[in-house]
């Protein structure tokens, strides 16, 4: 069946979006918003907690910017992230490791014995048997 002049015209006159399809479209988009907010906005009650020699030397809460030294390695927690600013070890791979934020994440010095762990609520929870 070949379409009509008439079908073509139905088409060509009608708007690009409906009323429904604009509404449908700003509540995806508000969904997705409220997605990557809840998964990338750290949450309250983290805690990075330094260990040294496998003992737990010292803890900071998460959300509040310091910096510190412990034996030789320079940390700092700013706006909800933790990394290793300066250490006096050979390879300086904790330097180089990328700043964390989510609970679970580890930076660990292995010359300085020394780990850099954030704990609290996870972000992620899953069930496993």
């Amino acid at each position: 069946m070949k379409p009509t002049q008439a079908t073509y015209g139905y088409y060509k006159n009608r708007p690009l979006f409906e009323k429904w399809d604009i509404a449908v479209g700003i509540l995806l988009l508000l969904a997705l918003t409220a997605m990557l907010l809840i998964i990338f906005v750290p949450h309250g009650g983290q805690i990075v907690e330094i260990y040294k020699n496998g003992e737990l030397i010292a803890e900071y809460p998460l959300d509040e910017n310091r910096a510190f030294e412990v034996g030789g390695v320079r940390i700092e927690i700013f706006k909800g992230t933790v990394s290793v600013k300066e250490s006096n070890c050979p390879d300086k791979l904790c330097v180089h490791a990328a700043p964390i934020s989510a609970s679970g994440s580890t930076i660990i010095c292995v010359p300085n014995k020394l780990v850099i762990k954030i704990t609290g609520k996870a972000e992620v929870e899953g069930v496993t048997q």
